[in-house]
């Protein structure tokens, strides 16, 4: 399901992957994305992406694996996994200090698994705010598009270095009701010096980058798509889905998300 992060009056959805009862009684669920961290088999994501997982699947560039929890930031939305074996590769974070308004980034996750392709796919956009809802420094706007799926997949800059982790997007049915019109491409990333400090505070060995040549999307495509991996849960460790409920902004939240 898409999930739903509360405060921000519940101007937020998470980006998610919608869960159903039938996909439950499937083998495994798809959650969302994750990205390889560290030659040590570290993989970073979301903490909503796998709050209700204890058995996580992962599949990329001719891959599959497991993974179990090591460590979370649930104030940050982060959460880190350990792989039950090598990762061919990682990404590279950059210092946020040079990020500029108007840079060009790149999202890559796997959204949307069950309904479009199942592999690896990226759109573009701008970096649109140096800041999230209500100035909140922790977290870059952009607008490239991201659907539910996408959380917890990398941001990156033209060169290919992780500027964000992909988070979660201003909810349309919350506008629409609220202001009468729908926004478009309101996205939010966590920047990557706070997934830099998480990670140094967990001994995961990262590695850190300035901005360089900028590089072909094709190119970029080719050469991180192996770091970033689509997440599933076996549908045994999680629990039974919530029945929708009708709320209000009001209620810190949005109102229920009908499937797209």
């Amino acid at each position: 399901m898409i999930g739903k992060i509360r405060g921000a009056a519940g101007l937020l959805l998470a980006v998610g992957l919608l869960r159903s009862y039938a996909a439950a009684q499937e083998r495994v669920n798809p959650l969302g994305s994750g990205f390889v961290v560290s030659n040590q088999g570290h993989v970073v994501t979301n903490h909503h992406v796998v709050s209700n997982c204890t058995d996580i699947v992962l599949a990329g560039r001719g891959l599959t694996g497991r993974a179990r929890i090591i460590a979370v930031d649930k104030l940050n939305d982060l959460a880190l996994l350990q792989a039950d074996r090598p990762l061919p590769t990682s990404l590279k974070l950059r210092d946020n200090s040079r990020i500029k308004l108007g840079e060009a980034v790149l999202a890559f996750g796997f959204p949307l698994q069950g309904i479009t392709t199942s592999s690896l796919q990226l759109t573009t956009g701008t970096i649109s705010g140096l800041a999230g809802l209500g100035d909140d420094s922790r977290f870059l706007q952009f607008t490239a598009p991201v659907q539910p799926g996408n959380s917890g997949g990398p941001l990156v800059d033209e060169a290919g270095n992780v500027v964000g982790v992909v988070t979660s997007k201003l909810s349309s049915l919350w506008a629409a009701h609220a202001i009468s019109d729908i926004p478009q491409n309101v996205n939010f990333a966590l920047k990557s010096s706070l997934l830099a400090d998480f990670l140094a505070g967990n001994s995961v060995p990262f590695l850190g980058a300035a901005f360089e040549t900028r590089r072909p999307a094709t190119e970029l495509a080719d050469e991180l798509g192996a770091a970033v991996l689509a997440l599933s849960c076996r549908a045994e460790s999680q629990p039974p889905p919530e029945l929708p409920r009708t709320t209000t902004a009001s209620a810190r939240t949005v109102s229920p998300v009908s499937p797209k």
